[in-house]
């Protein structure tokens, strides 16, 4: 019995030593997309409560992003993450990131020396579909019919 066991303990520690060690990959995302309520969130936004919004989007995104808005806009702050929500009733709005060339300094303008930088446009889109009181936000790509990201809110006065 003894060398039965004996044999079974030295096939199990040779099967496990040779084994290949697990390897983990992982692929760098570089499409980063965060939008949330600055402060305490809420379903619920009013003047001056619950309407400044994160809003980071990388370059690479930016430059496929449409956001349609219903029965209010987004407008830049003095943060270049933070966006206030202005609300509008009765109006749509489609906000995009236009792309900026600018020279490089002591450089020429031609493809090799530009720096992209982009610009948040907010443009009328129509009028809302939406009740007077609800506020839709959806993120979509523009080669996309359905948005990847949608949120909703309630406007109190």
């Amino acid at each position: 019995m003894k060398p039965f066991l004996l044999l079974i303990a030295s096939f199990c520690s040779y099967n496990l030593s040779c084994q290949n060690p697990q390897t983990i990959k992982v692929k760098k995302e570089n499409e980063n997309f965060y939008f949330f309520q600055k402060g305490i969130s809420s379903d619920t936004i009013s003047k001056n409560k619950g309407d400044l919004f994160y809003f980071v989007v990388n370059d690479k995104l930016k430059n496929n992003l449409i956001i349609l808005i219903e029965n209010g806009q987004l407008v830049k702050t003095g943060n270049d993450s933070i966006f206030k929500f202005n609300y509008i009733r009765g109006i749509a709005y489609e906000c995009l990131f236009e792309k900026i060339p600018e020279k490089s300094l002591g450089q020429p303008l031609d493809k090799d020396h530009m720096n992209i930088k982009y610009e948040f446009k907010c443009l009328v889109n129509g009028v809302s579909a939406e009740e007077r009181n609800r506020i839709s936000f959806r993120f979509k790509l523009k080669n996309e019919a359905v948005p990847f990201l949608e949120n909703r809110f309630y406007y109190r006065e």
